[in-house]
């Protein structure tokens, strides 16, 4: 009976030790933080430039062994040239002591050069059968060269280059400067086909423009920041059939978002002209409660009406008309939001038919409700329709509240206290 018990508790310590058979020492592993990707700079060079972003884990170190004084990095950037991404990695080790995984990386940076090329599908797609790359990856476009990108952009605030995606992250979310595009939704996107895939896009190099400063009809890098961190991220690349063929502003992407079916960005602030004083602008602060699309496909030609229900917020009034107190003005204003709105909106939606040729907003959702089967729904080919669609928008605006103060100071007042 003992040997019988000592043999059970034998083979149950025997599976319990197992679990340690694929361990990982800490001291031993580099934790990529991000990832870069360009074309070599030379024209008849084979491969691709694979750049790592490491963390660095010296400064953090309690009572480490760096030289008094002398100043380290909170990251290391080295880049390599490979057949691909993924034997870059053990190409590392050949310099670097440590062995680079990707289960911290936060996001891929890809060179728009790369971006727009036609081996950009073949080269990244291969990244998606590593074991170590999670499906919430960041995916971006950089103006620059991607190696150019991850060296210049250190936070001003942020001491760990974690901390600094972490929060970037949120932030998108909450204004949709640009688009959620992790590495799950975008392979997604093309493997169905879907047409129209936006990724972030970002640069650190500055770019002069003609642009009225309003708050988001930007590109990366052409908005005016003196100081702080270098990187600008606002927009969107434009990807159809495996590369990208297009840009949209920051406004733009915030038109887009709104337009599909199951996003509702939470703080966006707007600014349009003041209808009684066309030398101001109000300042509002719009949140989507839903997007409804009708889809007629009775005729040869589909017909789509959207319908955005949206609340909004005054936040300032510098013109100094008095809208709370004032019915007749309210309905004006509002009338007024939603034509700028409406109008805004159909300009995006007219260059997503001609001038990117596909479907960013998730539409496809509500066309393939209309068919019983996925099969009929493809012969139908949403694609090449989709251009040719008739589309129209409606916006639905609530104004909620006009900030804490009910009634603005007139000049009138003003002078008298003074």
């Amino acid at each position: 009976m003992k040997q019988w018990t000592s043999l059970s508790l034998l083979f149950v310590i025997l599976i319990l030790l197992s679990g340690c058979g694929d361990k990982i020492e800490i001291e031993e592993e580099g934790f990529v933080v991000a990832l870069g990707m360009d074309l070599p700079e030379e024209e008849d060079a084979k491969g691709i430039d694979v750049t790592f972003k490491l963390a660095n884990p010296i400064p953090g170190q309690q009572g480490g062994t760096q030289e008094q004084g002398k100043e380290q990095e909170e990251a290391v950037v080295i880049t390599i040239r490979a057949p691909d991404i993924l034997s870059a990695r053990d190409l590392a080790n050949t310099s670097e002591t440590r062995r680079l995984n990707y289960y911290h990386t936060k996001a891929i940076i890809i060179g728009e050069e790369l971006a727009r090329s036609n081996e950009f599908l073949n080269l990244v797609s291969s990244i998606q059968r590593e074991r170590q790359v999670r499906g919430e990856m960041t995916i971006m476009v950089s103006k620059e060269r991607a190696a150019e990108y991850l060296r210049k952009s250190q936070s001003a605030l942020e001491a760990s280059p974690h901390k600094f995606y972490d929060f970037m992250e949120r932030r998108w979310k909450k204004n949709a400067l640009v688009p959620d595009s992790t590495m799950q939704t975008f392979f997604h996107g093309i493997e169905a086909d879907k047409g129209g895939i936006l990724a972030s896009y970002t640069t650190t190099e500055r770019s002069k423009t003609n642009k009225a400063g309003n708050e988001d009809e930007y590109l990366p890098g052409q908005v005016d920041i003196e100081g702080g961190t270098e990187i600008q991220l606002i927009g969107a690349a434009v990807f159809q059939d495996g590369k990208m063929v297009s840009t949209l502003t920051g406004e733009e992407t915030r038109f887009a978002l709104m337009f599909r079916p199951d996003i509702d960005p939470e703080q966006m602030i707007f600014t349009y002209v003041d209808p009684l004083d066309p030398d101001h602008r109000i300042v509002i602060k719009g949140y989507t409660l839903g997007t409804d699309i009708d889809v007629d496909l009775k005729d040869s030609i589909p017909k789509l009406h959207v319908t955005i229900d949206m609340e909004v917020r005054i936040l300032s009034i510098p013109s100094m008309v008095n809208y709370v107190e004032d019915i007749e003005k309210q309905r004006l204003l509002k009338e007024h939001i939603e034509s700028e709105l409406e109008r805004k909106g159909m300009n995006l939606v007219k260059k997503s038919q001609e001038e990117i040729k596909g479907d960013p907003f998730y539409w496809a959702l509500a066309v393939r409700k209309k068919f019983l089967t996925i099969k009929e729904f493809e012969d139908f080919n949403w694609r090449e329709k989709y251009p040719i669609s008739h589309i129209s928008l409606t916006y639905d605006v609530n104004i909620r509240d006009f900030g804490k103060k009910l009634r603005p100071h007139t000049e009138h007042e003003i002078r008298d206290k003074d």
